[in-house]
């Protein structure tokens, strides 16, 4: 890997935050920004690209702030998350949990013991990917067999994980329609994400869609070129907010149905 990963700090504490901005050396990752609050952390997550979110729940007046910035994240990236906390609250706990944190640790801490668990987490989430594969502009070198061959990103429509595999879904045009093709490689879909051109959405745990195939988001299915796709509960608001959707106003609706009447 020639670049290090990135880490975003999100802590509300100014001594803590520098305490965490210059303890955390490692030559596997750099710290790629800090934020005091949420809309900060999103901003940051939007433009930086972290690789790793270390977030402190607590954030501003006793608000669990952290945790929507961790949902944010999700939504946005495919990147491991870590929290550092003084709330010991069980119900926290298990809302924080919904985020699927690699480490939930509390303060006081030690700052090895958060470089350790950095270090692990970018291990576990990444650690396949330079090995199998490859990305250089728009193209990905992908595993096949002993050998990497390349794949054009912009014909992939979406990937879905298959546990430690990943299934890609391809398509290209012809003179009348699409040629359809898939593939699955030995990788997992954490480890190919960071490799996706900005196009790619991450619908899911399980898909990743490319925005530049989709054609239609409907109520319960979305259009992928050729590919129809269910659309996972609860998932329709998110993907609308990352495109742009034209609303009808609902008063000059109401008044031309009126008008017809």
């Amino acid at each position: 890997m020639t670049n290090p990963y990135r880490i975003l700090i999100v802590e509300d504490d100014p001594l803590t935050a520098l305490s965490l901005e210059t303890g955390l050396v490692s030559p596997e990752f750099e710290i790629c920004g800090v934020a005091s609050d949420y809309r900060e952390a999103v901003r940051l997550i939007r433009t930086e690209k972290p690789d790793l979110l270390l977030v402190d729940i607590e954030l501003g007046e006793g608000k669990a702030d952290g945790i929507a910035a961790a949902h944010e994240m999700k939504r946005l990236r495919s990147g491991p998350i870590i929290y550092l906390t003084g709330i010991t609250e069980e119900a926290i706990f298990e809302e924080a949990r919904e985020t699927e944190p690699v480490a939930y640790l509390q303060k006081p801490f030690r700052i090895s013991e958060v470089t350790r668990q950095v270090v692990l987490a970018l291990n576990r989430h990444y650690g396949s990917m330079d090995r199998n594969v490859f990305g250089l502009d728009g193209q990905l070198y992908v595993p096949d067999r002993n050998d990497k061959v390349r794949i054009d990103a912009n014909e992939i429509a979406y990937l879905k994980a298959e546990g430690a595999y990943t299934r890609i879904y391809m398509a290209s045009r012809s003179q009348h329609d699409f040629v359809r093709s898939e593939k699955c490689i030995a990788v997992n879909l954490g480890s190919v994400r960071p490799h996706l051109p900005d196009c790619f959405y991450e619908l899911s745990k399980s898909y990743c869609i490319n925005l530049r195939f989709l054609d239609r988001i409907g109520t319960h299915d979305l259009q992928l070129g050729p590919y129809e796709l269910e659309m996972p509960k609860g998932k329709r608001k998110q993907l609308e907010e990352s495109v742009k959707v034209v609303r009808a106003d609902k008063k000059k609706a109401d008044g031309t149905k009126e008008n017809q009447r």
